[in-house]
């Protein structure tokens, strides 16, 4: 059964053409419980730009925070957002510049991703 925040869900994973102005940040326990100061930080980052957030369930990736970009190829998930330079660079990404050595470290892949998919969509259904 979807939850209410569904729509929503489904709206930011459509961006427009050419940025992404979205984010979703994982609320599950490592993320948020266990990470709540840095985020705090991240969620207010995001907001301070202008960017749309969302809350989802747990990714799956528990080295937090971790946020998922809505972008024109699909959803990318970054984790291990705590310092300062990181939460900056995802902040950009997300607002349409490109990607920095250090978001592209943070990337999950493989593995990985296919889980936080899997995890994302579920939510989705």
């Amino acid at each position: 059964m979807p939850n209410k925040r569904t729509p929503a869900l489904r709206t930011l994973l459509q961006p427009t053409q050419g940025t992404h102005q979205g984010l979703l940040l994982c609320a599950g326990k490592d993320c948020f419980r266990n990470e709540r100061a840095a985020f705090k930080k991240l969620e207010a980052a995001a907001t301070n730009a202008g960017l749309e957030l969302a809350r989802v369930t747990c990714q799956g990736s528990c080295k937090g925070p971790t946020a998922v970009v809505p972008t024109a190829d699909g959803p990318r998930w970054f984790e291990n957002l705590g310092s300062k330079k990181a939460r900056r660079d995802l902040v950009a990404f997300a607002t349409g510049e490109g990607t920095t050595k250090t978001l592209r470290n943070r990337e999950l892949a493989g593995k990985r991703k296919k889980k936080a998919a899997t995890k994302l969509a579920d939510q989705l259904s």
